[in-house]
Order: structure tokens, then sequence, then C-alpha cells
């Protein structure tokens, strides 16, 4: 997809949701020296599922969507995040256009899946998501980390309903390998890694008793 096949007014709305962004996180790195945004984030709609909408058979995703216009933008959250890390960037994106922030499957309010999480699987599920919802395109898509992996994927599977990308520190499908490819010791030790994940998927629900190892390593704290 290049610059010249998007609609200027399509355009002009994803430039405005890159702006916001910045606007929010900050253009420069991490390490520049600048003021930190520390503004606390009380909106209470993130205290409870706002709409449920149901993607296969009961299973369902929650939706977030304000603001008016198009095209619509939609975020698509890093590795284990769910809609509320977007609290301060909707809203400001939302003066412009529509924009709608979602729970993956398991995360926020969104109902779990067996499925395994892949790309492939959580693009068709937003996909289903959109459908149901009723969300016309074009769509402006904003990734972050994890997410950015994503929203590369769904642009390629559905070209015509995608008017541009917002990525937003995105990962990078060969990130793992050719950081192992820097440090072949690391991949060693994400070999160990995974086997403990694996330890911790596989576990009965009644071994996670207090005090042990499982508990202790694999709960998600309170």
């Amino acid at each position: 997809m290049t610059v010249d096949s998007i609609c200027p007014k399509f355009l002009r709305s994803a430039l405005l949701a890159v702006a916001a962004l910045i606007a929010i996180f900050g253009g420069a790195p991490s390490w520049a020296a600048g003021p930190r945004n520390t503004q606390i984030i009380d909106d209470p709609v993130y205290l409870k599922a706002q709409q449920l909408v149901r993607v296969d058979g009961d299973r369902r995703l929650n939706l977030y969507c304000t603001g008016k216009g198009s095209p619509t933008v939609i975020f698509d959250s890093g590795l284990g995040e769910g809609l509320n890390v977007w609290a301060l960037v909707q809203p400001q994106v939302a003066k412009t256009t529509r924009a709608c922030s979602y729970d993956r499957a398991g995360l926020g309010f969104s109902d779990p899946t067996n499925e395994e999480r892949t790309s492939a699987f959580l693009v068709a599920d937003l996909r289903k998501l959109i459908v149901a919802a009723r969300i016309k395109p074009p769509y402006v898509l904003v990734g972050h980390s994890f997410g950015g992996m994503n929203i590369k994927l769904f642009a390629e599977t559905y070209p015509r309903d995608v008017a541009g990308l917002v990525f937003v520190d995105p990962s990078h499908e060969d990130l793992a390998q050719r950081s192992w490819d820097l440090a072949p010791d690391r991949a060693a030790s994400n070999v160990r890694y995974n086997a403990f994940l694996r330890r911790c998927r596989d576990a009965k629900p009644e071994e996670f008793t207090e005090g042990s190892a499982l508990k202790n390593n694999c709960a998600t704290p309170p």
C-alpha cells in the first residue's frame, strides 16, 4: 500500500492519530531529557466491561469505542496488555474521528479461548469483532509492541479495509532470532524459559497450592 493509493482525507486522519500519539508518548527517545507524563488514569470505564461482542458462539470480546467519523482508528495493545493502556491516547484521537480499543481473548474483560493465540488467530478474531460490531472500513490500525505484528498481518490479509498503519515501538517477527544471532547464549536461556512457561501452562489448578513453586513462580500476583 502506497501513500498515493490512500485518499487524502484518510491520510490526514492517520497523521492526526500519529500526532496524538507523539504528543502523549513523547517524540523523543526515553533516554532524552524532557518532562514525563504523570497523568493519573481515573476513568471508571476501565473498571468494567464496555461492549461485550460475541465473536465465536458464546465467546465475547470487550470493545470500547468513542468519537465519530471515518476512518475508524483501532488500537491493538502490546503483549499481555488490555485496552486500558490507550486511556490517555484514545480520547485525543476521538476528538477527530471514531476510535476503538479492545481486549484480546483472555485479557481484560474478554472471554478466554482454547486456541493458540498466534497473530493469525488474533487477526481473524479482530476481524470477527469488527464485523460483529458493524464497524465499517476503512480503518487506521495502531499497534504497540506485539500489536505491531498483528496490524501488519491484518493489513496484508485485508488490504482493501486498511487506510493506514501507525506503529508505536513495534516488535518485529525476527526479533528473537536476530538477538540470538548476536548473543547465542540467549538462545539457550530462552529454551529454559519456554520450558518454564510450558510447565506453568500445563499445570493442573490443584497444583497451585499455597507456598508451592508453581504458586510462587507462575501465578499472577494480586
